[in-house]
């Protein structure tokens, strides 16, 4: 295979003037001025917030289920789905149920490529001069690059759209910093042997393998937890890790509103989970500073007896003796936290904890921002009942009656989702079915999810990026002209964003809905803001308000009489972008 070049990142194409292109100075003086362009701002920082001055219109369930379960409204989807008279609950099963079944030939052509890399252990990328490294060795940091064109190239053009949002939360919920040290080395396994197969499995399952995870163990120091010191002086027990199971994994921080009683850990609980948790290492040979765990292949997870705290311990209402195999101390304790099939005989019952936890967070990434009690308490109730089962607990969550429940019309609907900036790219590619060149369109996507605050696996913390809506309200200037930029053409073939293909046809069978348009010319202005709305929201889905603002920058678009067809088409598509109908879902 043709060696893949990683060292440099294609440089943005400047802007010009030209028929096909209106600087950003244009941009704005054609909508009318600054104090225009204020306006359409401030409504847009005002809908960011919890209780938006936003009204999405009258959507269907399915239109709000298609938001909710895919990567983005698409009209040649919905079309289909009206042609068979499909209900919500049936879309729901379609893709919870058969969409994983069938081969994603886009997407798996698209990152093939990448998977010669992104199949090879970790062994692959370390210096082949350290002890126990397998050979053939690959340049240390090109796993990191490949793993970040690979999630962008899935979720642009995969089918099995579910399976990729709960591989995002997941990726999320059990956050690991890509660029860390070896975690450039030992992340791209995680995602393929922990986070992928187990998105929608039994969460205790995933769990467990997220904590026999290398990548894991490096991030949150658990491989350094153990009974000796090492040169430099290691802690004798770290308890990084075993916080984060905690706070973060399974029982949800002491003050996480779930409206429900608190979680009573404390800080001997911490330790003594740390206690338990000890010994489970990673194959590190020869690797400066830290335990030099020689045998097999580097990067692999090995339990270590010798580097395992006995006696007798005591978290909570679980008491673990010494066991005569240590490391089912730490696979005890992981099903204590969740797996509701376990029960310590007279003793706290935990697992309800990890299920409210987790059917809180499932419901606030698929559903609300705001879930209710019940709501929480019913989805809970699923993961009791199912083992932690997933796919059943979606199941209800994107059920018809939650659906109803969420999809209210009007300005103060506490169920409307600001899109994170990887969800509003992703969107705009569903929208419009824009394809994406490898490799260097996903490189240099990469470059701008960083301008936005957004690139897959750089969050610091392990919390994982957030999903409160202010948390992406203050960074919207470079959402604006992502959008911009998205629909800008600077020539005949050069989109405004390098790699991002959407020629001039695609662009023009998405808005009008008809297969055998090819020209932008064919599309008078005055049905611009109809055709905008059918593409992007859906028909009848776009506030009035933004609706008219798209009239009105298209009238004096054209009042100028100095952009073509196509241009004024691009440019009312980018302003629609950025308004606040398609900023929400």
């Amino acid at each position: 295979m043709k060696s893949i070049e990683t060292s440099t990142v294609p440089a943005e194409p400047a802007s010009t003037e030209s028929k096909f292109t209106a600087t950003r100075r244009g941009f704005l003086a054609a909508s009318g001025g600054t104090a225009a362009a204020v306006a359409i701002g401030s409504r847009l920082l005002a809908s960011a917030y919890a209780r938006p001055a936003v009204n999405l219109g009258a959507r269907t369930d399915l239109n709000f289920l298609m938001q909710r379960m895919t990567r983005g409204y698409n009209r040649t989807e919905m079309g289909y789905l009206l042609a068979v008279n499909a209900t919500p609950a049936a879309y729901r099963d379609l893709l919870l149920d058969i969409a994983p079944t069938l081969p994603d030939t886009t997407a798996d052509t698209w990152v093939s490529p990448l998977m010669t890399y992104l199949n090879l252990p970790p062994c692959n990328f370390v210096d082949p001069s350290l002890p126990g490294s397998c050979a053939p060795s690959q340049p240390y940091g090109v796993a990191r690059h490949m793993l970040r064109w690979a999630t962008i190239g899935r979720s642009v053009h995969t089918r099995n759209w579910l399976h990729d949002r709960l591989v995002e939360l997941w990726s999320n919920h059990l956050s690991i910093h890509l660029d860390r040290e070896a975690g450039q080395i030992l992340k791209h396994w995680d995602d393929k042997t922990v986070v992928r197969p187990n998105a929608m499995g039994k969460f205790h399952t995933l769990l467990l393998a997220s904590a026999r995870s290398p990548a894991m163990l490096f991030y949150l120091d658990n491989y350094l937890n153990g009974v000796r010191s090492g040169t430099p002086p290691l802690p004798v027990i770290n308890e990084n890790y075993a916080r984060e199971l905690l706070e973060l994994h399974t029982l949800a921080p002491k003050d996480r509103v779930l409206q429900s009683p608190p979680n009573n850990y404390t800080q001997e609980d911490v330790i003594a989970a740390a206690k338990i948790m000890s010994g489970w290492r990673i194959r590190m040979p020869g690797w400066p500073l830290y335990p030099q765990d020689m045998g097999s292949n580097w990067g692999e997870f090995h339990f270590d007896s010798n580097n395992h705290v006995s006696g007798k311990k005591k978290i909570l209402d679980l008491e673990i003796e010494d066991a005569l195999n240590p490391e089912e101390e730490g696979k005890t304790l992981l099903r204590y936290l969740a797996d509701p099939t376990f029960v310590v005989p007279n003793g706290q019952f935990v697992a309800d904890k990890t299920a409210r936890f987790v059917a809180f967070k499932m419901l606030r990434w698929f559903l609300t921002p705001q879930p209710t009690q019940a709501q929480v308490a019913a989805v809970a109730q699923v993961y009791l009942t199912t083992g932690g089962d997933i796919k059943e607990m979606l199941r209800l969550i994107l059920s018809p009656s939650y659906i109803q429940s969420a999809n209210i019309v009007g300005p103060a609907n506490p169920s409307l989702k600001f899109k994170t900036p990887y969800e509003l790219m992703c969107s705009l590619f569903r929208a419009t079915e824009a394809s994406l060149e490898f490799h260097q369109g996903a490189e240099r996507l990469v470059v701008e999810l960083e301008s936005m605050g957004n690139s897959p696996f750089a969050w610091g913390t392990p919390d994982g990026y957030p999903v409160d809506a202010q948390a992406w309200a203050s960074n919207l200037l470079p959402r604006w002209s992502f959008c911009q930029r998205f629909f800008d053409r600077q020539g005949d073939s050069i989109p405004g964003i390098n790699g991002v293909v959407l020629d001039d046809a695609k662009l023009a069978q998405m808005l009008t809905g008809d297969p055998n348009e090819f020209s932008l010319d064919n599309i008078a202005p005055d049905n611009l803001p109809g055709l905008i709305e059918d593409m992007l929201v859906g028909s009848g889905a776009m506030d009035p308000a933004d609706k008219q603002a798209i009239a009105s920058f298209k009238t004096a678009l054209v009042a100028t009489g100095q952009f073509s067809k196509p241009v004024i088409a691009r440019h009312a598509c980018s302003l629609a972008a950025s308004l606040p109908s398609f900023q929400r879902f």
